[in-house]
Parts: C-alpha cells; structure tokens; sequence
C-alpha cells in the first residue's frame, strides 16, 4: 500500500504539473486518508486550484515575504488546520490561525534545491497534493581569506571537535516548541546596513565551503545586539566556527541564531521580549573582524532574513 501510494502521488504530482503553469498547484482528491489514498482513486477529481488560493493571500500574513526558490519560504493557506506530509511522513510545520484561514510556513532548502516542491496536506474534508515550482537561486560568489588554517582545512582533532558542535546545533535546531507567535515581523539585531549577502556561495583561501547561511551585520566590538523578536534563550557555547553564539526560539521550529559574539547578556531558558537586549558583537570563531552573524532557521532549514524585514529588498 505504501508504494502505491508514492507511485500515485507521483503519477498526480507530474499530471498536474503538466496542465498548470501556476507557481502553486493543488490537486484535489477528496475526503482521503494517507492510509487509504490508492484506494480512492476511482472517484478522485482532479483539477488545478488557482494561485490566489494559495499563494496570493498575503495581505492577512505580510511577514515573511514569500520567496520561492532556495533558502525562501513558500506560504500555503487552509480553511483548516491541516496535517502536512512530506515523503509519505507527517511533519510538524509553522502554522498561524489567521482571521478565516490557516496558513502554513514551508522552507525550502538551500543546501538540496529542487525544480518542484511535492507536499500532501490532510484535513478533515479535503486530501490535496500540492505542487510548488521553485525557481533557480541567483546568489552571489564571496572569497574570504583568513590567516588560520585551521578554518580551512581542519585537522582530525579539530574534526572531532566540529562533528561535536554540528550535532549540538543539529539537536537544538531541531526543536518544535509549543510557543505562538503572531506577528513575524522581525527588526534589525543590529543598528548596520543590511548587506544582503544571505546564500551567497563561499571559498575560503580558495576552497569551497557551505553556502552563507545567514547574513553579516557590521559593527565595532562591543556594539550591542537586540532580540529581532520575542523567544526563550539557548546558550550554545564556544563554537569552533560560530564562536560565541546562542539561538532564540520563537516557537514552532522558527529559530534565530547569533554568531561570533564577544559577550552574552543571558542565560538557558531566559524569555526575551523583541528589542531587549541579548549581547555584544565581537570577532570570536571564523571571523575576520568584528561583527554579527545571524541566521534565521525554519524547521531546521536556514532561510533568508531579509524576509521577516520590513526595510529589506530581498
């Protein structure tokens, strides 16, 4: 039964996206279960549902902007609340009770771009596939030369020490608190202009590294940092490449983190309201001066900051 039910999600997934040219697709298929969603086929309906739909009901939920391609975040609204199924699995996803609808906050990978986006999304009435066209990311290329080499080509000792933080940031990115948040506009952390440089595909002395996960604030050391919005505090530590940093979470997988820090103002657990205070910028970790790293996480995926932003152009 499992087969067949991704052999047919497939099959409807390439159907619709042949008979559309819709950025956001939903095929429609009834009352279903994913249990029991080959057996319905015999009376499934099939048809394109229109963007407007799904796509263009910005005006309830302004923040985040929609950007669908890597490292951007595609919006879905629902009469209900729905249960959303990625890979046969069920994932638990952002989701907002807005005026007369749900909707629901999906990142879409940096690291793993896809031409199509295929979800199934459950509610009590309708099972839909949905299909989401990205398009290509357009980042720019960045070198960076840094005098320790350490940061470039790590010994085994330092490998050990860069698997240890990776699964310490993996597990606390990984969290989905129960913590509600309505309005997802977000300010500036730091007084400094936006550089825009989110993506950004990265070599250092010459060798490729990971995309720019985030962007960078300038600032001169000491130079205070503010909470760009209300959450509870996760100390990390001392990283190897992140140096001094800590995360917020604001609830259902939204995470902000901070990098490179040269002091922190808080502790675990500590509740921060938007604007307070949280630290100071510094040069600690990978850093070739002063300023501030910060990356905003949405269920575990790195996306673009600028999009929570009132005064940014992504």
């Amino acid at each position: 039964m499992r087969l067949l039910f991704t052999l047919l999600l497939l099959t409807l997934s390439l159907f619709s996206f042949q008979t559309t040219s819709s950025q956001i697709t939903a095929v429609s298929l009834g009352a279903a279960s994913p249990e029991t969603f080959a057996s319905q086929t015999a009376t499934a309906s099939l048809g394109a549902a229109s963007p407007e739909t799904f796509a263009s009901q910005t005006a309830t939920a302004s923040f985040p902007r929609e950007q669908l391609s890597p490292g951007g975040i595609a919006k879905l609204y629902f009469d209900e609340r729905p249960d959303i199924y990625v890979d046969n699995k069920k994932h638990d996803f952002f989701m907002q009770k807005q005026e007369n609808e749900w909707l629901v906050l999906l990142p879409i990978s940096l690291y793993k771009p896809h031409e199509t986006l295929r979800l199934v999304s459950q509610t009590s009435s309708m099972l839909q596939v949905h299909l989401i066209t990205l398009q290509p990311s357009r980042y720019q290329t960045q070198h960076i030369n840094v005098k320790n080499k350490e940061f470039v080509i790590a010994s085994k000792k330092t490998l050990k020490r860069i698997r240890r933080e990776s699964l310490l940031k993996k597990k606390n990115l990984s969290q989905y608190t129960r913590l509600y948040i309505r309005d997802l506009k977000m300010i500036k952390p730091l007084e400094s202009k936006l550089r825009h440089d989110y993506g950004r595909r990265r070599f250092f002395n010459g060798v490729a590294k990971n995309p720019h996960a985030g962007i960078d604030l300038s600032g001169k050391e000491g130079d205070k940092i503010r909470a760009p919005l209300s959450g509870t505090v996760v100390i990390l530590g001392d990283l190897f490449y992140n140096g001094k940093m800590m995360m917020i979470d604001h609830g259902q997988g939204l995470i902000t983190a901070y990098s490179h820090l040269s002091k922190v103002y808080k502790e675990d657990d500590d509740w921060v309201k938007q604007g307070e205070y949280i630290g100071e910028v510094g040069s600690t970790g990978r850093a070739t001066g002063p300023h501030l790293h910060w990356s905003v996480y949405l269920n575990s995926e790195p996306v673009n900051p600028d999009l929570f932003l009132e005064d940014a152009n992504p």
